[in-house]
């Protein structure tokens, strides 16, 4: 995804958070809060935020919409995140996972599949509020 192109500078270096690189966008806007997605610099490349401010520009709370996306030799983890316009968050974190050999070849049958659902409430003072988990879903895959 791009960043903005058409964005005030001067404010978003003011209104920013700490770790970010670019904006995105506006994600929702309401008459007391506004929450914005931008771009932050991680250990795997540019992550997502959504940080929430109040109309006069003051932060009042962010969210990482890509958890704890990473690629390894044992296994990865890949999340989605949607949105509502009820201004829940919902976020999908599958997670597969499996064991190698010593020339890091997957063995099979030790495939496993894990997803966790989490959803977040945006409450009316803008905090944002981890309202489920759900009970992780584990499904073995043959090989």
């Amino acid at each position: 995804m791009d960043a903005s192109k058409n964005y005030d500078t001067a404010l978003f270096e003011k209104y920013k958070h700490s770790w970010a690189y670019a904006p995105y966008g506006i994600a929702f806007k309401n008459d007391s809060i506004v929450g914005l997605i931008e771009y932050s610099i991680g250990d795997n490349g540019l992550v997502p935020l959504l940080t929430t401010l109040d109309n006069k520009g003051n932060k009042i709370d962010s969210l990482n919409l890509l958890g704890n996306v990473w690629f390894g030799e044992e296994g990865q983890t890949l999340v989605s995140t949607v949105v509502k316009n009820d201004l829940k968050i919902v976020l999908t974190d599958s997670s597969k996972s499996w064991q190698v050999d010593e020339d890091y070849n997957i063995i099979p049958n030790t495939t496993e599949l894990k997803v966790l659902i989490f959803t977040y409430q945006v409450i009316e003072n803008g905090k944002i509020k981890r309202i489920n988990i759900s009970k992780p879903i584990i499904s073995k895959i043959q090989s």
